[in-house]
């Protein structure tokens, strides 16, 4: 079945995450920054409210399912599959690849975690849930795009180009709607609107091209191996950057990035 083809159920998952779980979450956390309500939360906090955006996405094709879909098995439900494989890629791109954002760009996130009680491998799992419902909407907008710029222009070589734009413009989007949440630390917001963006755009550009990909005429299993593939080809685009870009100006770096005079021989930490 090709990227193009567009079953009722996939179209009904795409209409629930554009037209109802997108504006909910993103309503959610615009409330949440721009009335600085997260100055009130603690660890418990952020994790519950990861926990309610992520299940939400869950839970809507249940109060909301395609009529196409009722009588088929759950292995064969198109939001199903699509929810596994943003499952896994938000689990892999939070576990280690955030590893490589706090080793190329430097950034952190202070959010409260309990002294790292809420943490898995030194990142906040409010993150790890909040990191579904973000994308959710970039995948599925990606999707709804790209299928139609290749209708319109049934040329790869146009698509292929367009992908590292639309790519690069989404993480700069991304970036510009926490500039005001101060729990999310980077060197420069100029920097981060540019190497930053170039870098993350590696990730969400190689979502762009395989999530299109995903069917319910799959069995589950090739539903998570095709996930699991497309995270071990962003590992080693990301490892790729880190070996061979220059890094950020020293200038541009917090104090405790900046390695000592005297440490000129050390070796380097591994990015994870």
């Amino acid at each position: 079945m090709g990227v193009d083809c567009v079953t009722p159920g996939k179209a009904h998952y795409e209409w629930l995450v554009l037209y109802i779980y997108s504006p909910l979450w993103m309503s959610v956390m615009g409330v949440i920054i721009l009335c600085e309500l997260y100055v009130y939360f603690e660890a418990v906090h952020y994790v519950v409210l990861g926990l309610a955006l992520a299940t939400t996405g869950i839970v809507l094709p249940l109060l909301f399912p395609c009529p196409c879909e009722q009588a088929l098995p759950w292995s064969q439900r198109h939001w199903v599959h699509a929810n596994i494989w943003i499952a896994i890629l938000s689990f892999m791109g939070n576990h280690f690849l955030t590893h490589y954002f706090y080793r190329v760009l430097h950034c952190r996130y202070h959010v409260p975690t309990a002294g790292g009680r809420y943490t898995v491998n030194d990142v906040p799992v409010s993150m790890h849930l909040l990191t579904h419902a973000y994308f959710s909407t970039y995948f599925v907008f990606g999707n709804v795009l790209f299928r139609r710029i290749r209708k319109a222009v049934p040329s790869p070589v146009v698509w292929l180009g367009i992908v590292p734009v639309v790519a690069f413009v989404t993480a700069s989007l991304e970036t510009l709607s926490v500039v005001s949440f101060p729990l999310y630390s980077y060197p420069d917001l100029s920097t981060m609107l540019t190497y930053g963006s170039s870098f993350y755009s590696l990730f969400l550009g190689s979502c762009y091209i395989m999530f299109p990909r995903v069917s319910a005429a799959w069995p589950l299993s090739r539903t998570a191996i095709e996930a699991l593939g497309t995270s071990m080809l962003i590992f080693l685009l990301y490892d790729l950057w880190r070996l061979n870009m220059p890094p950020l100006s020293p200038d541009l770096l917090p104090a405790s990035a900046v390695p000592s005079p005297d440490c000129s021989g050390c070796h380097a930490p591994p990015p994870y």
